[in-house]
């Protein structure tokens, strides 16, 4: 699962890198809830985000795992005590025999760039 936040520059330009850091910082908690034990979540880049599934049923369950991510981001973040939405598009794959990680992330990644064009606030599996 590949997660970028949309229009999260836009946080850190009105109300400075701090507040962006505070919005990290509660983005993770809120994925920290809403992921099962063992999964891993790591932080890339600025406000981008991976989280490795082991052990994925297919690709339902990786739908609700989708759902439960985008999810995590519709209550307001409290930036400088005012609601600000900050909304996230996520990309998935799910693997198949012999996928490797690379081509996994590769393929999540790229299932993220279309979705931030296309449609962005959402999720899809490429």
């Amino acid at each position: 699962v590949c997660l970028d936040l949309d229009s999260f520059a836009t946080v850190n330009s009105r109300h400075g890198i701090l507040a962006g850091d505070t919005v990290l910082v509660e983005l993770a908690r809120r994925l920290r809830e809403v992921i099962r034990p063992g999964d891993m979540l790591a932080r890339t880049d600025g406000d981008d985000f991976v989280l490795v599934c082991a052990d994925i049923a297919g690709e339902d369950e990786a739908t609700g795992i989708a759902e439960r991510v985008i999810a995590a981001t519709y209550q307001p973040f409290h930036v400088a005590g005012t609601p600000t939405p900050v909304r996230a598009s996520v990309g998935l794959a799910v693997g198949r025999a012999g996928s490797t990680g690379r081509e996994l992330f590769e393929r999540a990644a790229r299932t993220l760039a279309e979705v931030k064009m296309r449609a962005p606030g959402t999720w899809a599996i490429g």
